[in-house]
């Protein structure tokens, strides 16, 4: 089980988690991960769920052109999309994502 919460000082929007990677039987992997980047100036993403689809995210995003620029409609459009490519990827590691659960909680760093 992921921990992720968030809160408002000051104008900005803090994003705290646990750093503890599990497979879905709940069996430990690591307490290595870190499940929030931050995207740009403007916004941050955590992560919660399978880690394959944060780790495609972590691959992908500072590949797309304007990532510097997103805000959270322009982050949640591009994972969107992301999703939708592991869906229709004829893998094996995209079908185990495919049918898994995973979050992403985005954020903008100045309200």
């Amino acid at each position: 089980m992921s921990v992720i919460f968030g809160y408002v000082m000051d104008k900005k929007v803090y994003l705290a988690a646990d750093n503890r990677i599990t497979d879905a039987e709940g069996k430990f992997i690591s307490d290595d991960d870190i499940k929030i980047e931050v995207v740009n100036n403007n916004t941050s993403v955590a992560f919660a769920g399978n880690y394959g689809a944060q780790s495609f995210f972590m691959k992908c995003y500072k590949g797309m052109q304007g990532y510097q620029n997103w805000f959270v409609n322009d982050l949640a459009s591009n994972i969107y999309s992301m999703c939708n490519a592991i869906i229709n990827m004829d893998t094996e590691w995209a079908k185990l994502i495919a049918n898994s659960n995973a979050c992403f909680f985005g954020c903008v760093e100045e309200l």
